[in-house]
């Protein structure tokens, strides 16, 4: 998984070949490097997408929650101060 996140990291648009992650064994690979990109502020609207779909998928309701929760804080900070 290093390998694969390493060699994608620097690629900034969705790929057709991310989007096939989305349907295969590797979905739990592809979102951890979706959240990295979140994490370090590279994402793009494709990125959230793709990550929430991922989440979706996965049946990870805990952190889709958790994700809306904090870009919800985010913006209510952003517009508030």
């Amino acid at each position: 998984m290093y390998t694969l996140l390493s060699l994608v990291w620097f690629c900034t648009e969705v790929s057709p070949l991310s989007l096939q992650f989305l349907d295969s064994q590797h979905i739990e690979n592809l979102t951890t490097y979706l959240q990295a990109l979140h994490k370090h502020g590279a994402a793009t609207e494709d990125h959230t997408t793709l990550l929430l779909n991922c989440y979706t998928k996965l049946d990870k309701t805990d952190k889709l929650k958790e994700f809306i929760m904090v870009s919800e804080f985010i913006l209510a900070y952003l517009f508030h101060a």
